[in-house]
């Protein structure tokens, strides 16, 4: 775990800085648990430092704010290698002298709950070298070998090391599905903190603070923080459905194995602690910024609904952000996306519907309610609709619910909306720059014979301003899938 205090200069501060532009400075202590890597086809996870940096987020190469490097090397065999020769295996990936021995893997309780052999399975064998500033520990599996190689080891980071090492985990199975343990436990409702020992999320009293957050893992996220514990698969359960949404729109030839994470907060006042009130933080429908995300620890915060049985506003910030990640992660070269687009992306998929059959698009009614009063007062859109598409100015409040107007309008009032969007994402993804991919997939054709766009968004703003007004933008997206 890490402690943040108030003004304290570490990487991740610096990382915040960088992506939001914004200052962080936190009143109270914050502890922050290791981040999880977790590869489902492989079957093998381990977790490590949350200060630190994953250059991409699809291979499993890390840097410690401490100086540590972690790397995950592994391998498939139709036949299994000689498992009594390490060394022999392991110049397969790397050169290196190591001094081996070997370890017991069901060895172990609390973090290593899931050494058990009633989960974990027979038959796992493991190894752990060592050599000069660096350690590698190696796990024979299924047919398969795994072999995480820590190096930049001194006397300040080897008890960190130790940790990382020790939370190499072969994946057990429930119901068929290759998981976690922790995740197993959470679905069943169990919280745990940060000695890894699992409580009745019924049972579980409040945290007290950051300095012992509740944790929980899905299949692809992990929450911590300051929540009503019964609420927090709640949450997970929504993620993934908002997930397994932008996937369907804006798929993806693999999904990180790296767990996104997910902080709650208690108090606005610690997430503006959290947060430094950042610009890219989100603003709810009365402008009170109540999430951000930072793309380099792939982590997501929002304030934690204040009625304890209710998820609902925390959902739909979470959800936000989720879009915001999902889109600069894997849209390629989505950082050249205006602004209004972006923000109305967020706002579209924020309202997913995940409780039933098949997700589906959701309205933001209050948003909505609030500019069509907006329009009626002003008699006029929040600013010309040609203003947006080349800004990349922060919006107000406002121009969140009409950016996702502008969507609305592009994606009903067309029978190809849906395929729009997916080409949208589709040259996008190719490489070719987010703007210009969306002013291809939509605008082009709007074009008159000198190639100029303007009398169309002319038309176009008047018209907007009637769809708002008459209410038709309320009318929930049924896009033609696929």
């Amino acid at each position: 775990m890490v402690v943040y205090r108030k003004h304290m200069h570490t990487s991740l501060v610096i990382v915040l800085l960088v992506c939001a532009g914004g200052k962080v400075g936190c009143t109270e202590e914050y502890q922050l648990p290791d981040r999880v890597y977790c590869d489902h086809a492989a079957g093998i996870s381990f977790t490590y430092p949350y200060q630190s940096f994953v250059p991409d987020p699809c291979v499993a190469h890390i840097r410690s704010q401490a100086g540590l490097r972690l790397n995950l090397y592994g391998k498939t065999y139709e036949h299994v290698p000689d498992v009594t020769v390490p060394e022999q295996v392991l110049r397969q990936f790397i050169p290196g002298v190591y001094r081996w021995k070997e370890c017991d893997y069901y060895e172990g309780t609390g973090r290593r709950s899931f050494a058990q052999k009633k989960w974990a399975g027979l038959g796992i064998i493991a190894y752990e070298g060592r050599a000069a500033g660096s350690r590698v520990r190696m796990v024979f599996h299924h047919q398969r070998v795994d072999m995480l190689v820590l190096s930049g080891i001194n006397k300040d980071t080897d008890t960190l090391a130790e940790r990382c090492l020790q939370s190499m985990e072969v994946l057990g199975s429930q119901d068929g599905v290759r998981m976690r343990y922790n995740s197993s436990q959470s679905s069943e409702g169990q919280v745990y903190g940060h000695d890894g020992i699992f409580v009745d999320a019924k049972e579980a009293p409040l945290s007290r603070g950051w300095q012992e957050p509740w944790q929980i893992e899905s299949a692809h996220f992990h929450f911590s923080g300051i929540a009503p514990t019964h609420t927090l698969w709640a949450y997970a359960t929504h993620l993934e459905g908002v997930l397994t949404f932008l996937q369907q729109w804006f798929p993806i030839e693999q999904q990180s194995p790296y767990k996104w994470e997910i902080h709650l907060t208690k108090t606005l006042q610690q997430f503006r602690d959290m947060s430094g009130e950042v610009p890219n933080a989100a603003h709810d429908a009365i402008g009170i910024r109540t999430g951000f995300f930072n793309p380099m620890s792939m982590a997501l915060y929002t304030l934690t609904d204040r009625q304890p049985k209710t998820t609902g506003h925390a959902r739909l910030h979470l959800a936000h952000e989720a879009t915001h990640l999902y889109i600069l992660l894997f849209g390629q070269s989505s950082q050249s996306l205006p602004v209004w687009l972006s923000e109305g992306l967020a706002v579209l998929f924020e309202n997913t519907v995940t409780s039933s059959e098949k997700p589906h698009f959701g309205l933001p009614r209050r948003r909505l309610k609030i500019l069509k009063m907006y329009y009626k007062q002003r008699q006029k859109t929040v600013k010309p609709l040609a203003n947006y598409i080349l800004d990349f100015a922060p919006i107000s409040v406002q121009g969140y619910a009409e950016s996702y107007a502008m969507l609305h309008y592009l994606l009903s009032q067309d029978e190809k909306g849906g395929a729009r969007l997916r080409l949208f994402w589709k040259m996008m993804r190719s490489g070719q720059a987010g703007t210009d991919a969306f002013y291809d997939a939509f605008f082009r054709e709007h074009e008159d014979e000198k190639h100029d766009i303007r009398p169309w968004l002319a038309r176009w703003n008047k018209k907007l301003y009637t769809y708002v007004c008459s209410g038709k933008v309320t009318k929930a997206l049924r896009l033609q899938e696929e």
